[in-house]
């Protein structure tokens, strides 16, 4: 897998954005001197819903000719409820395909995250982790005490990931979070 980014290792500059990494700072061989930055108390962002991959014309192709190819299974098999659900299936996926992103404003304060007017409270939230491995993933993911609740997994856009890390390991613990299969699979067909 491709190198990821682990925030927990690393510093803000003082007047840059730039990453430098904490062994550096301990030999001593940094370039610029660094000090404590004040935590801001709330942090705000706009950044697109999902991440837009579009899709070549190949891909409509093929999920055409996969939904077509079912369809003539449900036939064959004299199964109209299958053949249906294959159609509605594959009709759903060509408009989510084709949706284009909105914008979407989040903000993170003490008392949780904002995603346009709907707050998520952080006490809610047993932990988070950062996904940051540009161009592929930027995403805060927060992970619900409720097993029933999802994994919310908000897009940075231009976030300063180190800001954001700063501000929620006082709220929150960080632990370590892996895409499941399903995200994987979704990332895969560019979804």
């Amino acid at each position: 897998m491709a190198n990821i980014l682990d925030l927990r290792e690393q510093n803000l500059r003082e007047n840059d954005d730039t990453i430098t990494d904490a062994s550096e700072e301990e030999s001593g061989e940094s370039s610029a001197p660094t000090t404590p930055q004040q935590i801001p108390k709330y942090i705000a962002w706009d950044a697109h819903e999902f991440d837009p991959q579009p899709k070549p014309h190949d891909w409509y192709l093929a999920l055409g000719i996969l939904t077509i190819g079912l369809l003539v299974v449900a036939v064959i098999m004299k199964n109209l409820l299958f053949g249906i659900f294959v159609a509605l299936a594959g009709f759903t996926l060509m408009l989510f395909g084709a949706k284009k992103p909105r914008v979407v404003h989040f903000s993170l304060s003490p008392e949780g995250i904002r995603i346009d007017n709907e707050l998520h409270p952080l006490d809610t939230c047993k932990s988070f982790w950062i996904l940051y491995n540009p161009p592929i993933s930027k995403e805060l993911v927060l992970v619900p005490k409720s097993t029933l609740a999802p994994v919310l997994k908000i897009p940075l856009g231009e976030q300063n990931p180190l800001e954001l890390r700063a501000f929620l390991v006082q709220f929150l613990a960080e632990k370590q979070f892996d895409d499941s299969l399903i995200d994987l699979l979704a990332k895969y067909l560019r979804f």
